[in-house]
């Protein structure tokens, strides 16, 4: 292993996670929203802002634990915040807590049907109670739901066609409903309109998320390409080491692969 490696691998996360706590794109668009919501925010300290950026960049920094405490402190403030629902559950899934996990999601779906009353409209509450509806295996029901973002998506897109935190929204909806293709013109599209200027965050997240839908789709080559361009903007993000290790695997780079997926676990994946 290169220097370069032996130094990023030197890292070491804060809390142990189940290693089958998700799917790879799962974690990856998590930890893509969570790099989108830690823009940085004038919030005073006690504010929703202030912990919801306080429990990503826990999230972000693999203290799931940490995160949990912070969304406890945002939902404290604010109880119908459906995105610290979300993130809420998907830490408590990672650290093994099933049990909560469910009940938060469960949590998503109550708040997710009481606000679509007042705006069903609303692209990302319908997303919310998809995931939620995926996660708690209500299957014909997640696809609906995701089905139903897309509608509201493609309506809100149609006035702001560049509205990247809508366009990784539209992204995920196609990828669950494994609409690969779809999902990777939509990814395209935001690595060509993303702002060229450091650090990178949306073309990182963007890549990552295109080489999952590669993956997805069985073109491995492919898959490396996007995995190794999203290294290079963001070579701290474990999922691109994880997924670069997949595609290396299926490749047949048994040797490279080994040594991709270490560094995605010392790096906390």
């Amino acid at each position: 292993m290169d220097i370069y490696v032996l130094g990023i691998a030197s890292r070491t996360n804060k809390n142990k996670v189940r290693k089958d706590a998700t799917s790879g794109f799962e974690f990856a668009f998590v930890l893509m929203t969570l790099a989108l919501l830690c823009a940085p925010v004038l919030a005073q300290e006690n504010t929703t802002d202030y912990w919801m950026n306080e429990a990503c960049e826990f999230s972000r920094n693999g203290s799931f634990e940490e995160a949990v405490l912070a969304y406890d402190r945002a939902l404290g403030i604010d109880p119908k915040n459906g995105t610290a629902w979300v993130e809420k559950a998907f830490c408590l899934y990672v650290l093994g807590k099933e049990i909560g996990a469910k009940e938060a999601y469960e949590k998503v779906i109550t708040l997710a049907d009481e606000g679509l009353k007042q705006d069903p409209t609303d692209a990302k509450t319908w997303q919310n109670k998809a995931i939620a509806l995926s996660k708690t295996r209500r299957t014909d029901g997640a696809e609906a739901t995701f089905n139903m973002a897309l509608v509201t998506l493609d309506a809100v897109l149609q006035n702001d066609s560049s509205d990247m935190d809508l366009l990784f929204l539209k992204g995920r909806a196609l990828f669950k409903l494994a609409r690969y293709g779809d999902a990777i013109v939509v990814y395209d599209q935001i690595i060509e309109t993303s702002p060229n200027v450091e650090p990178y965050i949306t073309a990182t997240n963007a890549w990552m998320a295109k080489g999952d839908a590669l993956l997805a789709s069985g073109r491995n080559k492919e898959t490396l390409n996007a995995c190794n361009k999203a290294i290079e903007l963001g070579p701290h993000l474990g999922s691109a080491w994880q997924g670069r290790g997949e595609a290396q695997r299926k490749l047949g780079q048994v040797y490279n692969a080994t040594m991709s997926l270490y560094v995605a676990e010392r790096l906390g994946y």
